[in-house]
């Protein structure tokens, strides 16, 4: 957009007294100062431009509300930004902006604050003075440490400061009781600060790319968790109390180190999302199949056999259907079958009535073809039928099959009947 064009951009807006102005990726390398006659403006998107600085003119849209400066080139803001006292909402990620936060910390009607990909050494403690603030985003600056009176910001409910150089967290950070989102992602992590877990209010907590090995029993304390973020650790096993987190809707794990997964998965029974993504699995649990909420499971990049990794690619359907058929296919069947072969006159016939606890029969007549005979023998506490065939051949065996696929082979010979259980 060239210089000429925003001007009538601009004049158009003051004309219709227009309430948002939208001049994100156009090219922007200045703003003129006659951007500040838009005092009927609401919201003012100046993202994805080439601005690297703006005019003390800003200060006169005095019923701003929302600020959008996103990927710019911004070092600072003016000094005159402080007067903007219906901003609520300011977005500056992806400038330039160093070392501190000096201005910004005068506009104490803000509640959400992105800073984020930019690059503050510090947050000064006159941070504390935005009350009002609800969201702050600092993910991605060089920050090395939180300034202890952060603890002032009791409003604040959602905290992300992952991405940066801290090399501990400040006591007082777990004094924001009121936190329900917490992002300590890329933060060389190896063990969870104990505080952690008073922090009961928390629903969603993002914990990837640390150096977590382990998870501690108190992680059953954030029982309103919804979304746990523990992608990108080193993870090898799973405690039993993480699966006591109920409320559970989203739960990532990928690219950790884990072997197995246990069969208490079943109890995270409002789980929507499981990424299992790049670890070292070789079986899923059949209780997966109890997770009737679950919609998306990732699971490529392990060593699935059971189920086979294509089924499992398929996603929760697929694998719901491979364990019915597994379950229905080992369902014991319990019947014995018992075939005697043998010449005629060989005593066959005899020898299969009197398993049937029938009398002996001297004068029996010889079997023609075969003779099917059936009876229920109760063993082991369960009924089991058998069921006899007897036929003339000049091989002698008989044969008893097991369901269970558990075999035992006997040998008996009777009369010229030889005998085999197998």
């Amino acid at each position: 957009m060239t210089h000429e064009e925003l001007l009538r951009e601009i004049e158009k807006a003051k004309v219709s007294k227009a309430t948002a102005l939208d001049l994100s990726n156009k090219g922007l390398t200045n703003l003129p100062p006659e951007i500040g006659q838009l005092t009927d403006l609401i919201y003012l998107n100046l993202g994805d431009n080439q601005l690297v600085e703006l005019p003390s003119e800003i200060c006169q849209l005095i019923n701003l509300t929302k600020l959008e400066l996103w990927k710019n080139q911004l070092t600072r803001l003016p000094l005159e930004i402080c007067q903007l006292k219906k901003l609520t909402i300011l977005d500056l990620s992806g400038n330039k902006i160093a070392p501190t936060l000096s201005e910004i910390c005068q506009v104490t009607s803000l509640t959400e604050l992105n800073i984020s990909w930019n690059q503050l050494i510090h947050l000064p403690p006159a941070i504390c003075q935005l009350v009002n603030l609800r969201k702050i985003d600092v993910w991605g600056n060089q920050l090395t440490k939180l300034p202890s009176e952060i603890y002032q910001l009791t409003n604040l409910r959602s905290l992300n400061i992952g991405h940066n150089q801290l090399h501990q967290l400040p006591p007082e950070l777990f004094q924001l009781k009121n936190l329900t989102s917490l992002n300590l992602g890329v933060y060389h992590l190896t063990t969870l600060p104990p505080e952690l877990f008073q922090l009961t209010n928390l629903t969603k907590v993002n914990l990837s790319g640390n150096q977590l090995t382990t998870l501690p029993p108190e992680i059953a304390h954030l029982s309103n968790l919804t979304e746990l973020n523990l992608w990108d650790n080193k993870l090898n096993k799973l405690p039993p109390e993480l699966f006591q987190l109920s409320n559970l809707i989203r739960l990532y794990l990928g690219s950790n180190q884990l072997t197995d997964l246990p069969p208490e998965i079943c109890q995270l029974s409002k789980l929507e999302l499981l990424w299992l993504y790049g670890n070292r699995l070789t079986a899923l649990p059949p209780e997966i199949c109890k997770l009737t909420q679950l919609k998306i499971f990732r699971l490529g990049g392990n060593r699935l056999t059971d189920p086979p990794l294509e089924t499992a690619k398929q996603g929760i359907e697929a694998i719901r259907r491979y364990f019915d058929t597994k379950e229905k296919c080992t369902q014991p069947l319990n019947e014995v079958k018992i075939i005697l072969i043998g010449d005629g006159a060989a005593g066959k016939t005899s020898l299969a009535k009197q398993l049937l606890g029938q009398p002996f029969n001297k004068n029996e007549d010889s079997t023609h073809g075969i003779n099917i005979r059936g009876w229920e023998q109760e063993v082991g506490g369960r009924k089991i039928r058998i069921d006899l065939l007897h036929k003339s051949n000049s091989r002698e065996k008989f044969h008893v099959i097991d369901s269970s696929d558990q075999t035992e082979t006997k040998s008996k010979t009777l009369s010229s009947v030889s005998i085999t259980l197998a």
